[in-house]
C-alpha cells in the first residue's frame, strides 16, 4: 500500500514539472544548453524522461528510476563531442535530443621558448598598499637562463624545476619597503637580460604604492557584521572569517592588499578585514588601548552578563573551548586595571571568571561555565563597557519550553541546486521545513521560521531575524549538488557546524540522518558558512541528500521519506536535549 501511494505520488509531482504530457520527453538539466563548451575531461549529465522508460547516451543504456530521472558522467574526447540521448518508451513511443558539449582541456603551462617575459607580478597579484618595513613578494615567467631584477638593481632568482612543476623560468624576489622608496606609475618594473648582454623589460599587471603616509592609521568598523579573516585566502565561501565584531570598534591599519585592510592587533598577531567594513579616521587619532576598570558577572532570567569598563570600543575576538565548557575573549589595546569582579549571586551560567595578561596589551578573559552543553553566547559594546552576554541552558529542557529556529535554504528568485526532474532545492526545503513545523509544534514547542514560503530572503537576514527571535536552538535545512563530478557516485547526508560546542548537536542529528537509510557524506566541522557563523545559540545546517544523484532525489521528492527525514530529526533533538539535562 505504502509503495503504492509513494509511486502514485512521485508520478504526480514529476507531472506537475513536466506539465502532464502524454507523449515520451528528453528533459535535459545539466548541461543547461543544447550546446556548452566546458574545459573537462568528462561532462556531468542529469535529465529526467517519461517512466519506464530506456535511455541511451550514444548507444550506452543508463538506469532511468521511478521518477525519470536518469543521470551519467560522460567521457568526452577533445574538441567537439555529439551525445544522441534516446528515450524508448513501450506506449508513448520514441524520442531523442541531440547535445553538443566542446571539451577544450587547458594546454599544459609551457616555458617561455623566446627573449620575452610572458608576465610580472606582485604575490599576492592584487593591487598593493604598502608602507616602510612591509615586505613586498613578486614573481616573474621569462626565458629560462637569465639575469633577472626588479625595481632597478634587486635580483630575481630562477627557482628550480622541482617548485615550479617542471616549467623553467619562474623567477622570485623580496624586498623589504625602506623609508623614501617610490613606484614610478604606481608599477613595478622588471628587468631581463639574456647571455648575450640583450636587455627588456616589464611592468607589474597590478598598482602598487606607498602609503608611508597613510598607514599605520586608525579606523573603525561600520556595522555590526564587520568580520575578521585569517588570512587572504578564498574560495566559494569566502576567506575563512574568525569571527564578528560591533560597530564602532577602533583598528590599527597597517596596509591593505586589494579589497582588505591590514589589521595589526598585537606584536604577534596580523588579521584583515574588507575596506567596506571600516571608517578611517583623521590623522593624530590614538591607536586603540585602554586600561580596564572593575568587572561584574550578573544574570536575569535568560542570560548571564559579564561587563568590563574600558575607555573606548577596542577590537576582540572570541572562541568556544570544550571539556571543560569556556568561553575564552581576548582584548586587544587592553591593559589591566581591574582590582575587582564582582560576581551576583542571581548568574545561573557563568561559574567562574579570571583574565590573564598575555602580552602587555592582549588581555585574554576566561568565562567558565556551568554547563558541558554551550546554549550560546554574544559580544557587544554598550557605551565603553564590553559585554558578554551569556545564554542561560533553559530552566526546562522540555519542548513546551523551547523556542526552534527553522530555515528553509534558499528560496525566491534563489532555487538552489536542481534534480534530474527539474526539482528545485527550494521547493523541497520548506516543504521539509513545514513539516518540522508542524511536528514541533505538536510537542509543544514555539518555532520561528525565516521564511514560510516563497520569498527571496537574504542569509544574513535571516541571522537578523534568529536575533530578534531569541530561539533556543537553529536548523537550517538545505540539499546537496557536485559540479561537475560523477552524479551516480556522489550522494548521501552530511551535517555542518562552525565551534567545537555546538558539534555534540550536529553529531547527533547525522546519526539520525544516517538511520534513514541515505549514505554517509559527513559530520563538517568549521563550516565558513554564514548560518553557523552566529555564537548565540546551537545552530547545525542539514544537507539532506544530494539533489544531483536520482536515488538521493526521488528520495527527497517523496514525502514519506519527508516525514522519515522530520521523524529523524525530532528524534536527535530530543536526544540532544536529555543529553544536555
Amino acid at each position: 500500500m505504502k509503495k503504492s501511494l509513494f509511486l502514485f505520488l512521485i508520478n504526480l509531482m514529476t507531472s506537475l514539472f513536466l506539465f502532464a504530457q502524454s507523449d515520451n520527453y528528453i528533459r535535459v538539466v545539466v548541461p543547461g544548453r543544447d550546446s556548452t563548451v566546458i574545459a573537462a575531461k568528462f561532462q556531468r549529465f542529469n535529465a529526467s524522461t517519461a517512466p519506464g522508460s530506456r535511455v541511451t547516451i550514444n548507444g550506452e543504456a543508463y538506469r532511468v528510476y521511478p521518477t525519470g530521472a536518469f543521470a551519467g558522467f560522460i567521457p568526452l574526447e577533445p574538441g567537439l563531442n555529439r551525445l544522441v540521448v534516446e528515450s524508448v518508451h513501450p506506449v508513448k513511443g520514441t524520442v531523442t535530443k541531440t547535445i553538443y558539449v566542446e571539451s577544450r582541456i587547458p594546454e599544459p603551462e609551457k616555458p617561455v621558448s623566446g627573449f620575452a617575459i610572458e608576465y610580472a607580478q606582485t604575490v599576492p597579484p592584487v593591487d598593493l598598499g604598502l608602507q616602510t618595513g612591509d615586505v613586498l613578494q613578486v614573481r616573474m615567467k621569462a626565458l629560462s637562463g637569465c639575469k633577472a631584477a626588479f625595481m632597478g638593481n634587486k635580483p630575481l632568482y630562477e627557482l628550480p624545476e622541482s617548485q615550479t612543476n617542471g616549467i623553467p623560468g619562474i623567477y622570485q624576489g623580496s624586498y623589504t619597503i625602506q623609508p623614501g622608496d617610490t613606484f614610478p606609475k604606481n608599477s613595478i618594473g622588471f628587468t631581463l637580460m639574456n647571455p648575450d648582454g640583450e636587455t627588456i623589460t616589464a611592468a607589474s599587471r597590478n598598482r602598487v604604492s606607498i602609503h608611508d603616509g597613510e598607514f599605520p592609521a586608525v579606523g573603525q568598523t561600520t556595522g555590526s557584521f564587520s568580520y575578521f579573516n585569517y588570512g587572504l585566502g578564498e574560495d566559494r565561501l569566502g576567506g575563512a572569517r574568525i569571527g564578528y565584531l560591533d560597530s564602532l570598534v577602533y583598528l590599527t591599519l597597517t596596509g591593505r592588499t586589494g579589497d582588505f585592510y591590514h589589521v595589526k592587533l598585537s606584536e604577534s598577531q596580523l588579521v584583515y578585514i574588507p575596506t567596506d567594513q571600516v571608517k578611517v579616521l583623521p590623522k593624530g587619532t590614538f591607536a586603540p588601548f585602554s586600561l580596564t576598570d572593575s568587572w561584574s558577572v550578573s544574570g536575569d532570567k535568560r542570560y548571564d552578563y559579564l561587563k568590563i569598563g574600558l575607555s573606548q570600543h577596542l577590537p576582540y575576538i572570541s572562541k568556544y573551548e570544550i571539556n571543560p565548557c569556556r568561553i575564552v575573549l581576548d582584548i586587544f589595546g587592553a591593559a589591566s586595571n581591574t582590582n575587582w569582579i564582582s560576581q551576583m549571586a542571581n548568574a545561573r551560567e557563568i561559574k567562574n571568571v579570571w583574565y590573564e595578561q598575555l602580552e602587555r596589551n592582549v588581555m585574554r578573559v576566561t568565562i567558565q561555565l556551568k554547563h558541558q552543553q554551550a546554549w550560546g553566547y554574544a559580544v557587544y559594546y554598550e557605551r565603553n563597557r564590553l559585554v558578554v552576554r551569556v545564554k542561560q541552558q533553559p530552566a526546562l529542557l522540555e519542548w513546551n519550553h523551547l523556542t526552534i529556529g527553522l530555515d528553509a535554504g534558499h528560496g525566491g528568485s534563489n532555487i538552489g541546486a536542481l534534480g534530474s526532474t527539474g526539482a528545485q532545492e527550494k521547493d523541497i526545503n520548506l516543504a521539509v521545513v513545514l513539516k518540522m513545523k508542524a511536528a514541533l509544534e505538536k510537542l509543544g514547542a514555539k518555532t520561528v521560521l525565516t521564511r514560510q514560503g516563497d520569498e527571496t530572503l537574504a542569509t544574513l537576514d535571516r541571522w537578523k531575524m534568529w536575533q530578534k527571535a531569541e530561539p533556543d536552538l537553529v536548523l537550517s535545512f538545505h540539499c546537496n549538488s557536485i559540479g561537475n563530478s560523477d552524479p551516480m557516485a556522489v550522494k548521501g547526508t552530511s551535517t555542518y557546524y562552525k565551534y567545537l560546542a555546538f558539534r555534540p548537536l550536529t553529531e547527533i542529528l547525522y546519526d539520525e540522518m544516517l538511520k534513514t537509510g541515505l549514505a554517509e557524506f559527513g559530520n563538517v566541522g568549521s563550516f565558513n558558512f554564514l548560518l553557523n557563523a552566529p555564537t548565540e545559540f546551537p545552530n547545525a545546517l542539514i544537507e539532506m541528500a544530494f539533489m544531483s544523484n536520482p536515488e538521493d532525489e526521488m528520495k527527497l521528492l517523496d514525502p514519506l521519506f519527508q516525514d522519515r527525514i522530520v521523524r529523524g530529526v525530532v528524534t536527535g533533538l530530543d536526544r540532544f536535549l536529555k543529553q544536555s539535562r
